[in-house]
């Protein structure tokens, strides 16, 4: 009789604290805390999962996982996320490229003081309308000169976009931007803007950009330079703020070199700046504001106040 009061005092101490240790893990972990203990065991690696349960094994006991555990895991699956969210970093001449956390998230990399984007691994380069975003009237908050040029060459309408000014309240700068279509795609007509794409890699260009941009809207300029390399766009963007927002927006100016197919696909695009108000230099190192060079396959500028669009679509906010 005794030893059988025993047994059963044993075995509802056995049950009251099992009880406790359930209302326990209730007031310290939540309701949702298996969804997130679960969560928490698949993101653990294959090697700390067969620690775990050898240990568990060997102890003879079930596994228990601490608040303090729960957390540390919970931010190391945040690290994860955060770091396929981040784009990779791109490599620039002799310099690495980073991105940056505060930039706009259509000018991510930095270097050195400028912003810009890697058009090798841009989502425009993957989306169908990655030409029609580029090709669009620029948004509020965007005060940008425009020059935009086509021209048909062997078989092809080609366009070359040009901007210059304030992208949004932060930066100044410009880009260069081009694009194709097929060859009845050079009318003139707004609509064909709509036939124009991202190049094939084989149409991309040799090209670099000098950006200039006024320190105060005094005469003292500072220079960037993006480097001579293959590209479809080539963009740069350094904080600042424009003294005068008005079209045209002289405190932005844009050098740039292009190196085309063949000197006769030069000569086409060359006709086009003469037509767009361009005068031509006697020498590349001779230009000044609004003026061109035509050297062989090359074609040298530096644009400073001209406004042209030979689609005739709306521009930039005056």
């Amino acid at each position: 009789m005794k030893n059988t009061v025993i047994v059963g005092l044993a075995a509802f101490a056995l049950l009251a604290g099992a009880v406790f240790a359930r209302m326990a893990a209730g007031r310290h972990f939540a309701p949702e805390a298996t969804q997130e203990i679960t969560q928490t065991a698949t993101q653990q690696t294959a090697a700390e999962a067969a620690t775990s349960a050898a240990a568990t094994k060997s102890a003879g006991r079930p596994a228990t996982v601490s608040i303090a555990r729960i957390t540390a895991a919970r931010a190391t699956a945040g690290q994860r996320e955060t770091a396929v969210a981040r784009p990779a970093a791109a490599t620039a001449t002799g310099t690495t490229a980073r991105a940056d956390r505060h930039a706009l998230m259509r000018n991510p990399y930095l270097e050195d003081t400028l912003y810009y984007t890697n058009d090798r691994d841009c989502w425009q380069l993957q989306s169908e309308s990655g030409a029609a975003d580029k090709l669009r009237p620029p948004e509020s908050a965007m005060y940008l000169d425009q020059v935009r040029i086509a021209f048909s060459y062997a078989g092809k309408t080609w366009l070359i976009q040009m901007r210059k000014g304030q992208n949004g309240y932060l930066l100044l700068g410009g880009e260069i931007c081009l694009c194709t279509a097929p060859a009845d795609a050079c009318t003139g007509a707004q609509e064909d803007l709509r036939q124009f794409a991202v190049p094939e890699t084989s149409d991309w260009l040799q090209m670099s950009m000098e950006l200039r941009t006024s320190r105060d809207g005094g005469a003292t300029y500072l220079t960037d330079v993006r480097p001579y390399e293959t590209h479809w766009l080539m963009d740069g963007y350094r904080k600042g703020q424009l003294t005068e927002f008005a079209a045209p927006r002289e405190e932005v100016r844009i050098g740039a070199r292009i190196t085309f197919k063949t000197p006769e696909m030069a000569a086409a695009f060359a006709a086009e700046l003469a037509e767009a108000g361009f005068k031509e230099a006697p020498a590349k190192d001779r230009l000044t504001g609004d003026s061109y060079c035509l050297d062989g396959a090359d074609v040298f500028l530096l644009w400073k106040t001209v406004e042209y669009d030979c689609y005739g679509s709306p521009n930039a906010e005056k």
